[in-house]
Protein backbone atom coordinates (compact mmCIF):
# COMPACT_ATOMS: atom_id res chain seq x y z
CA UNK A 1 0.00 0.00 0.00
CA UNK A 2 2.74 2.35 0.77
CA UNK A 3 4.26 1.99 -2.24
CA UNK A 4 1.73 2.73 -4.24
CA UNK A 5 1.15 6.03 -3.05
CA UNK A 6 4.80 7.03 -2.97
CA UNK A 7 4.05 5.96 -6.77
CA UNK A 8 0.78 8.32 -7.29
CA UNK A 9 2.78 11.83 -5.58
CA UNK A 10 5.82 10.78 -7.88
CA UNK A 11 2.80 11.13 -10.85
CA UNK A 12 1.17 13.71 -9.61
CA UNK A 13 4.03 16.08 -8.96
CA UNK A 14 5.23 15.42 -12.66
CA UNK A 15 2.02 17.04 -13.99
CA UNK A 16 2.23 20.18 -11.13
CA UNK A 17 5.72 21.00 -12.18
CA UNK A 18 6.01 23.73 -15.09
CA UNK A 19 9.35 24.83 -16.91
CA UNK A 20 8.76 28.19 -17.56
CA UNK A 21 12.46 28.29 -19.10
CA UNK A 22 11.07 25.41 -21.61
CA UNK A 23 8.06 28.27 -22.56
CA UNK A 24 10.36 31.20 -22.58
CA UNK A 25 12.56 29.28 -25.16
CA UNK A 26 9.55 28.04 -27.40
CA UNK A 27 8.46 31.68 -27.38
CA UNK A 28 11.54 32.50 -29.02
CA UNK A 29 12.05 30.49 -31.19
CA UNK A 30 8.50 31.66 -32.71
CA UNK A 31 8.88 35.26 -31.80
CA UNK A 32 9.01 36.22 -35.36
CA UNK A 33 5.76 34.18 -36.31
CA UNK A 34 3.47 35.62 -33.44
CA UNK A 35 4.78 39.24 -34.36
CA UNK A 36 3.65 38.48 -37.94
CA UNK A 37 -0.03 37.31 -36.88
CA UNK A 38 -0.14 40.38 -34.38
CA UNK A 39 1.04 42.88 -36.85
CA UNK A 40 -1.54 41.36 -39.27
CA UNK A 41 -4.24 41.64 -36.98
CA UNK A 42 -3.51 45.60 -36.37
CA UNK A 43 -3.66 45.79 -40.02
CA UNK A 44 -6.42 44.24 -40.90
CA UNK A 45 -8.97 46.30 -37.87
CA UNK A 46 -6.96 49.51 -39.25
CA UNK A 47 -8.05 48.51 -42.76
CA UNK A 48 -11.55 47.71 -42.10
CA UNK A 49 -11.84 50.99 -40.26
CA UNK A 50 -10.15 53.10 -42.73
CA UNK A 51 -12.28 51.22 -45.82
CA UNK A 52 -15.89 50.56 -44.69
CA UNK A 53 -17.93 52.81 -44.73
CA UNK A 54 -18.91 55.20 -41.93
CA UNK A 55 -22.33 54.84 -40.11
CA UNK A 56 -24.75 57.92 -38.90
CA UNK A 57 -27.97 57.74 -36.66
CA UNK A 58 -30.56 59.77 -37.70
CA UNK A 59 -33.29 60.84 -35.39
CA UNK A 60 -36.40 62.51 -34.51
CA UNK A 61 -39.09 63.25 -31.90
CA UNK A 62 -42.41 63.13 -32.04
CA UNK A 63 -45.33 64.43 -30.20
CA UNK A 64 -48.63 62.99 -31.09
CA UNK A 65 -51.46 65.41 -31.42
CA UNK A 66 -54.38 65.88 -29.19
CA UNK A 67 -58.24 65.95 -30.06
CA UNK A 68 -60.20 67.86 -26.97
CA UNK A 69 -60.01 67.65 -23.13
CA UNK A 70 -61.51 64.81 -20.86
CA UNK A 71 -63.69 65.06 -18.34
CA UNK A 72 -60.45 65.63 -15.96
CA UNK A 73 -59.08 68.46 -18.23
CA UNK A 74 -56.66 65.89 -19.86
CA UNK A 75 -55.40 65.65 -23.90
CA UNK A 76 -57.29 63.27 -25.42
CA UNK A 77 -54.44 61.74 -27.67
CA UNK A 78 -55.14 61.09 -31.65
CA UNK A 79 -53.13 57.64 -30.66
CA UNK A 80 -51.03 56.66 -27.87
CA UNK A 81 -47.05 56.76 -27.88
CA UNK A 82 -47.08 52.89 -27.86
CA UNK A 83 -49.17 52.27 -30.92
CA UNK A 84 -46.96 54.25 -32.90
CA UNK A 85 -43.91 52.69 -31.58
CA UNK A 86 -45.44 49.43 -31.99
CA UNK A 87 -46.61 50.68 -35.79
CA UNK A 88 -43.32 52.22 -36.37
CA UNK A 89 -41.38 48.79 -34.99
CA UNK A 90 -43.63 46.42 -36.95
CA UNK A 91 -42.28 47.88 -40.36
CA UNK A 92 -45.91 48.89 -41.41
CA UNK A 93 -44.39 52.11 -43.47
CA UNK A 94 -41.60 50.49 -45.11
CA UNK A 95 -42.76 49.19 -48.12
CA UNK A 96 -44.56 52.39 -48.71
CA UNK A 97 -41.08 54.59 -47.61
CA UNK A 98 -38.98 52.79 -50.43
CA UNK A 99 -41.51 53.09 -53.18
CA UNK A 100 -42.44 56.55 -52.79
CA UNK A 101 -38.76 57.80 -52.62
CA UNK A 102 -37.62 55.38 -55.28
CA UNK A 103 -34.84 53.62 -52.77
CA UNK A 104 -33.35 50.53 -54.33
CA UNK A 105 -35.94 47.58 -52.68
CA UNK A 106 -33.11 45.05 -52.23
CA UNK A 107 -30.67 47.29 -51.13
CA UNK A 108 -33.31 48.44 -48.47
CA UNK A 109 -34.79 45.21 -47.74
CA UNK A 110 -33.62 45.40 -44.17
CA UNK A 111 -34.56 48.86 -43.49
CA UNK A 112 -35.28 49.25 -39.63
CA UNK A 113 -36.70 52.21 -38.01
CA UNK A 114 -36.20 51.65 -34.61
CA UNK A 115 -38.72 53.49 -32.57
CA UNK A 116 -38.93 53.71 -28.70
CA UNK A 117 -40.76 56.30 -25.97
CA UNK A 118 -39.46 58.02 -23.32
CA UNK A 119 -39.79 57.15 -19.65
CA UNK A 120 -42.59 60.00 -19.02
CA UNK A 121 -44.17 58.30 -22.50
CA UNK A 122 -45.42 61.14 -24.03
CA UNK A 123 -43.15 61.05 -27.28
CA UNK A 124 -41.70 58.99 -29.72
CA UNK A 125 -38.15 58.58 -30.68
CA UNK A 126 -36.94 57.44 -34.04
CA UNK A 127 -33.48 56.49 -34.69
CA UNK A 128 -32.40 55.41 -38.14
CA UNK A 129 -28.74 54.22 -38.93
CA UNK A 130 -27.42 54.61 -42.28
CA UNK A 131 -24.70 55.56 -44.47
CA UNK A 132 -25.82 58.25 -46.11
CA UNK A 133 -27.25 60.72 -43.96
CA UNK A 134 -29.03 62.40 -46.91
CA UNK A 135 -31.26 59.35 -47.59
CA UNK A 136 -31.92 58.45 -44.15
CA UNK A 137 -33.37 62.19 -43.01
CA UNK A 138 -35.35 61.86 -46.42
CA UNK A 139 -36.62 58.52 -44.68
CA UNK A 140 -37.54 59.66 -41.81
CA UNK A 141 -39.46 62.61 -42.98
CA UNK A 142 -41.01 60.31 -45.48
CA UNK A 143 -42.27 58.37 -42.21
CA UNK A 144 -43.33 61.26 -39.92
CA UNK A 145 -45.04 62.66 -43.47
CA UNK A 146 -47.12 59.03 -44.02
CA UNK A 147 -47.65 59.41 -39.97
CA UNK A 148 -49.11 62.69 -40.62
CA UNK A 149 -51.07 61.40 -43.13
CA UNK A 150 -52.60 58.51 -41.34
CA UNK A 151 -53.42 60.35 -38.22
CA UNK A 152 -54.42 63.09 -40.14
CA UNK A 153 -57.45 61.47 -41.56
CA UNK A 154 -58.45 60.49 -38.41
CA UNK A 155 -58.54 64.08 -37.05
CA UNK A 156 -60.49 65.11 -40.66
CA UNK A 157 -62.99 62.30 -39.81
CA UNK A 158 -63.16 63.22 -36.10
CA UNK A 159 -63.44 66.82 -37.28
CA UNK A 160 -66.21 66.16 -38.95
CA UNK A 161 -68.08 63.84 -36.18
CA UNK A 162 -67.13 66.81 -33.83
CA UNK A 163 -68.83 69.80 -36.76
CA UNK A 164 -71.95 67.59 -36.83
CA UNK A 165 -72.35 67.01 -33.40
CA UNK A 166 -72.26 70.89 -33.18
CA UNK A 167 -74.14 71.65 -35.98
CA UNK A 168 -76.83 69.55 -34.67
CA UNK A 169 -76.45 71.03 -31.34
CA UNK A 170 -76.51 74.68 -33.11
CA UNK A 171 -80.00 73.64 -34.91
CA UNK A 172 -80.92 72.22 -31.62
CA UNK A 173 -80.46 75.51 -29.88
CA UNK A 174 -82.00 77.18 -33.20
CA UNK A 175 -84.94 74.87 -32.26
CA UNK A 176 -85.18 75.50 -28.84
CA UNK A 177 -85.04 79.46 -29.13
CA UNK A 178 -87.91 79.59 -31.98
CA UNK A 179 -90.30 77.27 -29.70
CA UNK A 180 -89.03 79.67 -26.73
CA UNK A 181 -90.16 82.83 -28.87
CA UNK A 182 -93.40 80.81 -30.50
CA UNK A 183 -94.59 80.45 -26.43
CA UNK A 184 -93.20 84.43 -25.66
CA UNK A 185 -95.19 85.19 -28.71
CA UNK A 186 -98.41 82.89 -27.29
CA UNK A 187 -98.02 84.33 -24.06
CA UNK A 188 -98.42 87.94 -25.09
CA UNK A 189 -100.96 86.93 -26.96
CA UNK A 190 -102.50 85.32 -23.81
CA UNK A 191 -101.55 88.26 -21.86
CA UNK A 192 -103.78 90.63 -24.27
CA UNK A 193 -106.53 88.44 -24.58
CA UNK A 194 -106.66 88.22 -20.82
CA UNK A 195 -106.57 92.11 -20.74
CA UNK A 196 -109.26 92.50 -23.44
CA UNK A 197 -111.39 90.30 -21.24
CA UNK A 198 -110.98 92.15 -18.46
CA UNK A 199 -111.56 95.19 -20.25
CA UNK A 200 -114.98 93.61 -21.97
CA UNK A 201 -115.82 92.18 -18.34
CA UNK A 202 -115.38 95.50 -16.88
CA UNK A 203 -117.07 97.42 -19.40
CA UNK A 204 -120.14 94.65 -19.04
CA UNK A 205 -119.75 95.17 -15.19
CA UNK A 206 -120.09 98.94 -15.95
CA UNK A 207 -123.53 98.06 -18.38
CA UNK A 208 -125.07 96.08 -15.54
CA UNK A 209 -124.27 98.77 -12.91
CA UNK A 210 -126.37 101.14 -15.01
CA UNK A 211 -128.98 98.85 -16.18
CA UNK A 212 -129.53 98.09 -12.13
CA UNK A 213 -129.01 101.71 -11.83
CA UNK A 214 -131.72 102.10 -14.69
CA UNK A 215 -134.40 99.50 -12.91
CA UNK A 216 -133.83 101.04 -10.05
CA UNK A 217 -134.77 104.29 -11.21
CA UNK A 218 -138.25 103.28 -13.43
CA UNK A 219 -138.95 100.92 -9.93
CA UNK A 220 -139.10 104.48 -8.52
CA UNK A 221 -140.94 105.96 -11.50
CA UNK A 222 -143.53 103.28 -11.42
CA UNK A 223 -144.18 102.92 -8.04
CA UNK A 224 -144.89 107.21 -8.16
CA UNK A 225 -146.34 106.98 -11.50
CA UNK A 226 -148.71 104.21 -10.06
CA UNK A 227 -149.35 105.98 -6.99
CA UNK A 228 -149.94 109.55 -9.19
CA UNK A 229 -152.38 107.20 -10.90
CA UNK A 230 -154.03 105.90 -8.23
CA UNK A 231 -154.39 109.42 -6.71
CA UNK A 232 -156.11 110.75 -10.14
CA UNK A 233 -158.07 107.60 -9.68
CA UNK A 234 -159.48 108.56 -6.21
CA UNK A 235 -160.09 112.09 -7.72
CA UNK A 236 -162.04 111.14 -10.25
CA UNK A 237 -164.12 109.05 -8.35
CA UNK A 238 -164.58 112.05 -5.84
CA UNK A 239 -165.24 114.30 -8.79
CA UNK A 240 -168.00 112.22 -10.33
CA UNK A 241 -169.89 111.62 -6.86
CA UNK A 242 -169.35 115.41 -5.71
CA UNK A 243 -170.86 116.02 -9.38
CA UNK A 244 -173.34 113.97 -8.60
CA UNK A 245 -173.97 115.24 -5.47
CA UNK A 246 -174.88 118.54 -6.72
CA UNK A 247 -178.48 120.30 -5.18
CA UNK A 248 -181.45 119.81 -7.91
CA UNK A 249 -181.56 117.37 -10.32
CA UNK A 250 -179.16 117.34 -13.05
CA UNK A 251 -180.84 119.39 -15.43
CA UNK A 252 -181.68 122.48 -12.85
CA UNK A 253 -177.83 121.91 -11.81
CA UNK A 254 -175.52 125.39 -12.21
CA UNK A 255 -173.80 124.65 -15.73
CA UNK A 256 -170.49 126.24 -15.21
CA UNK A 257 -170.18 123.85 -11.83
CA UNK A 258 -171.04 120.96 -14.23
CA UNK A 259 -169.12 122.16 -17.15
CA UNK A 260 -165.97 122.59 -14.57
CA UNK A 261 -166.62 119.33 -13.13
CA UNK A 262 -166.73 117.26 -16.63
CA UNK A 263 -163.57 119.32 -17.71
CA UNK A 264 -161.52 117.94 -14.76
CA UNK A 265 -163.29 114.17 -15.13
CA UNK A 266 -161.86 114.46 -18.35
CA UNK A 267 -158.33 115.75 -18.03
CA UNK A 268 -158.23 113.11 -15.61
CA UNK A 269 -159.00 110.55 -17.56
CA UNK A 270 -156.87 111.50 -20.16
CA UNK A 271 -153.89 112.14 -17.88
CA UNK A 272 -154.75 108.68 -16.24
CA UNK A 273 -154.81 107.24 -19.72
CA UNK A 274 -151.38 108.91 -20.28
CA UNK A 275 -149.95 107.45 -17.16
CA UNK A 276 -151.17 104.06 -17.68
CA UNK A 277 -148.61 104.63 -21.26
CA UNK A 278 -145.96 105.38 -19.22
CA UNK A 279 -146.18 102.89 -16.73
CA UNK A 280 -146.55 100.61 -19.79
CA UNK A 281 -143.59 101.78 -21.48
CA UNK A 282 -141.78 101.82 -18.08
CA UNK A 283 -142.43 98.12 -17.43
CA UNK A 284 -141.31 96.84 -21.14
CA UNK A 285 -138.31 99.02 -21.02
CA UNK A 286 -137.10 97.69 -17.27
CA UNK A 287 -138.18 94.20 -18.63
CA UNK A 288 -135.79 94.91 -21.88
CA UNK A 289 -133.14 95.62 -19.46
CA UNK A 290 -133.98 92.68 -17.26
CA UNK A 291 -133.09 90.79 -19.97
CA UNK A 292 -130.15 92.72 -21.36
CA UNK A 293 -128.48 92.27 -17.63
CA UNK A 294 -129.11 88.00 -18.03
CA UNK A 295 -127.43 88.13 -21.40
Amino acid sequence: MDGQSDGAQEHSGEYDTVDVYEILQALKKRYKLIAGIFLVSVALAVAAILLLPPVYMVSATLAPGWLQMDTNNQPVLVDSPENIKSTVNNGAYSSRIIKSLGLDPLEHSDMVVDASTTKAGNVVLLKYETEDTEVGARILGKLISLLDETYSSRISNRKDTVDNSILHIRNNMENILKSKQMLGNDKKTLINSKKKLANKKNMLDSELQMINEKLLIMEKQNKRLTAELENIRQNTTLLRKQRDELPGSANKADPVSMILYSNTIQQNLAYTENLGSKIEESMNNQKTLQENARN
